[in-house]
């Protein structure tokens, strides 16, 4: 079932809703923030499942009396399956808490479902085990490699940030990236790895892939080394439901925000997985697209000074190059001064 057509009960039933609602973290606040910018019209139904969930104590619940108990069990039976319509009484009355706590006690017992997170124990409602949650984040000028629980080696380039479980769930393996990071996936055929970026959500089982979503620069690639890999519209793509690519091996696809086309390549262009081993490469790059590279390898601010037009473009290769050697071969290029004092580099 889509979360479009959830009622309040079936948001009751959702592992990945209640974790969000009690112990919210990057991964379940992305993805409930972004649904509900689409989905504005829920917003009502979100906040009853909400409020039903939240009224559970975790301590000295309140307990209601057995006749209370029994008023409020014989009030469930009679209405229609919808809980929704037990929400005519007024906020404030105690009754409308009795009505919710009875409600969800009940579906409780009668379902499993939730308890994959609740365990009722001692007549108290306690949290089995939260979810810890991890986020490696690079600033600009500083790249590292690492490897997941499971195996998987990353390569998070700079100014780039990765979120993840510290223990995947036991149905998928999904991370979320922003910025640029090459994967190493280890294969297993149960947990499909899942890496979902502003635009695109990319599925694996095992393979080496390329992703690199700077939110600053209205597109995401995916480029793939090795294996097969589908590729799909994440949450805030105007891309249709059922669109999706399947690549392979020196295959790639690029999705361009600014008019929401996607365009397939049969071959990837040499520079694309040449920054995971320190080497900087320009073809027929503009000047914008230099600056904005070496400001994120070097960790500096480019200041452009006066009102200089830098046209033209570059071809270049470089290997762990001190950047002020690099500018000094674009100064031969684009006919500027430059001077570098500390993290700034004034430009004129």
């Amino acid at each position: 079932m889509q979360y479009q057509e959830y009622k309040v009960e079936d948001f009751l039933f959702d592992e990945f809703f209640v974790r969000w609602v009690r112990k919210p973290g990057p991964e379940t606040e992305h993805f409930w923030k972004s649904w509900i910018e689409k989905n504005p019209e829920k917003i009502q139904t979100i906040n009853e499942a909400r409020e039903i969930i939240n009224s559970i104590k975790y301590k000295n619940q309140y307990k209601p009396s057995k006749e209370e108990y029994n008023e409020v069990l014989e009030t469930i039976l009679k209405q229609p399956a919808s809980w929704t319509q037990l929400g005519y009484y007024k906020k404030n009355d105690k009754l409308t808490y009795v009505v919710k706590y009875a409600a969800v006690l009940l579906t409780f017992l009668t379902f499993s479902a939730l308890m994959v997170y609740l365990n009722i124990e001692n007549k108290n409602v306690e949290v089995v085990q939260s979810v810890e949650i991890i986020e490696k984040q690079n600033p600009n000028g500083q790249k590292r490699t690492f490897e997941l629980e499971d195996g998987t080696k990353v390569i998070l380039n700079a100014g780039s940030k990765l979120t993840y479980r510290k223990v995947f769930a036991d149905h998928e393996r999904k991370v979320i990236l922003e910025g640029e990071a090459f994967f190493d996936v280890k294969r297993d055929e149960n947990r499909p790895f899942i890496v979902e970026t502003k635009e695109l959500t990319t599925t694996v089982l095992g393979t080496s892939f390329n992703i690199k979503s700077f939110m600053n620069q209205g597109e995401t690639s995916v480029a793939v080394a090795s294996g097969k890999v589908k590729v799909m519209k994440s949450l805030n793509t105007n891309i249709p439901d059922n669109q999706y690519f399947f690549l392979n091996e020196n295959q790639m696809i690029t999705y361009k925000s600014s008019d929401n086309s996607i365009i397939k390549k049969e071959s990837i262009p040499e520079e694309l997985f040449l920054w995971k081993d320190n080497i900087i490469y320009f073809n027929h790059a503009e000047f914008d697209h230099i600056i904005s590279t070496l400001q994120r390898w070097y960790g500096v601010e480019f200041i452009i000074e006066g009102n200089n037009s830098f046209a033209g473009r570059f071809n270049a290769k470089y290997h762990d190059e001190a950047l002020d050697m690099i500018l000094e071969g674009l100064k031969g290029e684009y006919d500027f001064e430059f001077k570098i004092e500390g993290k700034k580099v004034y430009i004129n």
